[in-house]
């Protein structure tokens, strides 16, 4: 899969001088502190105590929470967050592989910065793609979440690319994301990017209802030293990090962090024994030579467990049914990554990339040992009004499997290899006003063969300020490991379960190595535009059309079998492409922001999933329940006082049918004091509208657990 990160790391400095990105603003708790150079001056406390006191009397008469400019500090510094056309003009890459500002993309594009990550207070990487307009997430329990995009919800949801720099975490065992396993340090992160819709002209296969690329800062950006320590009834965590510059243009950072995250509820209210314990640690070395080629090494190593209560199928004799059982859940993994870049500053040249990554699983059914390699090549040039954009790549991936518990694949290992290249020519039809976007992706997988996933798009931009873009694009979903050679005794039911008299019952499912894969055609369309200097408003409206759905289903009648001195039905199930679907819906988001230190944000979806085909199956009817056909969210930021910042959000979600999730109703709230400006202390609630709510259920066990509220309290220094 062809990337572009190298460039994340240059066209930063590429903004013009009146800008900062708060990719690579310095991390400072001052909320009200001049800023010069990257440097924080000393504050003057007694003009900062005066402020004070003119604050709050501009609290009590305004009532609304509105912060006048005036109300800041010597130097007007306020939060330290850009204005909106700032941000417009922060570069971003996953919309395009290569650099361009976020306000002229003509995708479902949404931007979370540093700076929303850090003066939001989130704790993980499921609450930081809470700050993403227009996703869908949930927290499954303490070590999983659920997240996806444009419908068809489920815990290991199949439809979502996600990278980490470049490097894909998306695995071929299921088609999905192993979120409990996922860690990086937030403060680490210059931006998480998100696409909703597909985006497999230019990703590949997977990459259906949308693409997530977290981006992680350069080592020159993450000077000094970091040390933050988390307390409270839903987490005990501790990251310290330290970073330097080296000779011949090199810096370097190295991290440390461990993690404790408390068990959910079960549904009675019971400690549902889920707590999680994760570990990691890793680097970050980068070379940034005036005139030379950009280089780039990193990598992590971690490690996580827990436990969980799961149902595991026992067929021996006389026991035919579903038991429960307290199963650990332990992984384990590696990674490193190796970029190298000669990029010029209209974004043409050439990059290259390669990683190699291995995990290890072990969990409730199945223990997996995966190894995946991956090199990938991308060159951008441009012509008169061309701007073309091309790559190869391979990967190799190996798993090595063994199945427990009625499960098991079929070969036990297994290696995937995938051939890929893409064309892309965005074509100025008028310069800087309209644009012709089209290409298209060729891939050869070792489960479907060759599949090629075209689209075209729109793009007029009428003023500076709007941007209004159209798209029509094919993408699909490779087959997976599961999906074609799984053996998995799914249900057991004794004799007499079914119905009086009826013997006991086996329902199996077999992987089918000829099932296709699901294929999308979507139509989408949206604008962007900033009515007035303060404020955003993105709307998009989408059509998507799915085909050859997989399900699972009977494949033929139950047949009799003999278990020792036992004799059973075995009720064979297998995958197949029996189903259709079509989701379609509207996202819209707004942004208002009167004063630099004062910011109101806001964001509606609706979607609604369609589901028709072959009946009897597994997910027969499950999508059009999983997703929450209306979600909403009302966030608030601004400064309290001079040295005092506070954020507060309220969301909301109507309810899961398919997965027995009502409707829920949410705020989360932070209060953060700057006690020097390298010395920040912070207290978050999380679920404080009641005292525990389910977010959406666990695939393996079928049962719901809740989240329950919590009080945290963070201590961060950077020096």
């Amino acid at each position: 899969m062809p990337a572009n990160l190298s460039l994340a790391d240059s066209a930063r400095r590429t903004l013009p001088a009146t800008v900062v990105s708060p990719s690579s603003a310095p991390q400072r708790c001052d909320h009200g502190g001049k800023r010069t150079a990257g440097r924080v001056l000393p504050r003057n406390w007694r003009a900062s105590i005066e402020q004070t006191k003119r604050a709050a009397a501009a609290w009590a008469s305004l009532a609304v929470g509105v912060v006048s400019a005036t109300a800041q500090p010597p130097g007007g510094g306020a939060l330290p967050a850009p204005d909106l056309e700032d941000l417009g003009r922060i570069n971003v890459f996953i919309a395009s592989k290569r650099a361009e500002p976020a306000w002229s993309v003509g995708a479902a594009l949404a931007l979370v910065t540093s700076e929303d990550i850090r003066l939001s207070g989130v704790r993980t990487l499921g609450d930081a793609l809470r700050l993403a307009p227009g996703l869908s997430v949930a927290q499954v329990d303490a070590r999983d979440w659920m997240i996806g995009a444009r419908g068809f919800d489920q815990q290991f949801a199949n439809k979502l690319l996600v990278m980490a720099d470049g490097r894909t975490i998306y695995t071929p065992l299921f088609g999905g994301v192993m979120w409990d396993a996922q860690d990086v340090v937030l403060e680490d992160l210059a931006q998480i990017e998100v696409v909703r819709g597909p985006g497999a002209t230019l990703w590949g296969a997977n990459a259906v209802n949308g693409v997530i690329n977290l981006v992680t800062k350069p080592a020159s950006e993450t000077l000094g030293n970091f040390a933050s320590v988390i307390a409270g009834g839903a987490e005990r965590s501790g990251t310290v990090r330290l970073g330097a510059a080296a000779g011949g243009g090199w810096a370097y950072r190295v991290y440390a962090r461990a993690a404790r995250y408390g068990a959910t509820r079960t549904a009675g209210g019971a400690d549902a024994g889920d707590a999680w314990v994760r570990r990691q640690a890793g680097f970050r070395a980068d070379r940034a030579a005036i005139g030379a080629p950009r280089l780039t090494l990193q990598g992590d190593v971690n490690a996580s467990s827990g436990n969980f209560v799961a149902e595991g199928a026992e067929f021996a004799p006389p026991q035919f049914a579903f038991v429960d059982s307290a199963m650990g859940v332990r992984t384990s993994g590696a990674n490193l990554l190796g970029r190298w870049a000669d990029t010029r500053a209209d974004g043409s040249g050439a990059r290259v990339q390669a990683f190699v990554d291995t995990t290890w699983r072990s969990q409730a059914v199945i223990a997996e040992r995966r190894d995946t390699a991956d090199l990938d090549f991308q060159r951008t040039d441009t012509a008169g009004r061309h701007t073309w954009s091309w790559g190869a790549g391979y990967r190799v991936s190996r798993d090595r499997t063994t199945g427990r518990h009625g499960l098991s694949f079929t070969p036990a290992a297994f290696t995937a290899k995938l051939f890929s290249a893409f064309a892309q020519d965005q074509i100025a039809l008028v310069r800087d006003r309209l644009d012709l976007v089209a290409g298209t992706k060729i891939e050869h997988n070792d489960f479907a063969g060759f599949e090629v996933q075209p689209g075209v798009r729109l793009v007029w931009r009428p003023a500076e300020t709007s941007v209004i873009w159209a798209a029509v694009s094919r993408a699909v979903r490779s087959p997976t490991r599961t999906e074609t050679g799984v053996r998995f005794d799914a249900a057991a039911f004794p004799a007499g379960a079914l119905g009086a008299g009826s013997p006991p019952t086996v329902i199996r499912w077999s992987g089918e190595p000829g099932v296709r894969s699901e294929a999308l055609i979507a139509y989408e369309a949206g604008g962007r535009v900033r009515p007035t200097p303060a404020t955003s408003v993105d709307v998009t409206v989408f059509v998507h059309d799915y085909g050859h759905l997989i399900d699972i289903g009977p494949a033929q009648a139950p047949s009799s079998q003999l278990l020792g001195a036992t004799f059973f039905l075995l009720s064979p199930w297998t995958y197949r492409n029996s189903l259709r679907g079509a989701s379609f819906g509207a996202e819209a988001s707004l942004v208002w922001q009167p004063a630099p230190a004062h910011r109101w944000s806001a964001g509606y979806t609706f979607t609604r999933v369609e589901q028709s085909g072959a009946p009897g199956g597994v997910n027969e009817a499950y999508f059009e329940g999983s997703t929450p056909e209306n979600a909403a969210f009302v966030r608030a930021r601004f400064t309290l006082a001079p040295a005092f910042a506070f954020e507060a959000t309220v969301r909301t979600a109507s309810s899961r049918s398919g997965v027995g999730v009502p409707s829920a109703t949410v705020l989360d709230a932070r209060v953060a004091w700057c006690v020097r400006p390298d010395f920040e202390l912070e207290l978050r609630g999380e679920n404080l509208a009641d005292p525990a709510h389910a977010e959406f259920r666990e695939g393996l066990s079928n049962r719901i657990f809740q989240i329950r509220r919590s009080v945290l309290l963070r201590a961060t220094l950077r020096r």
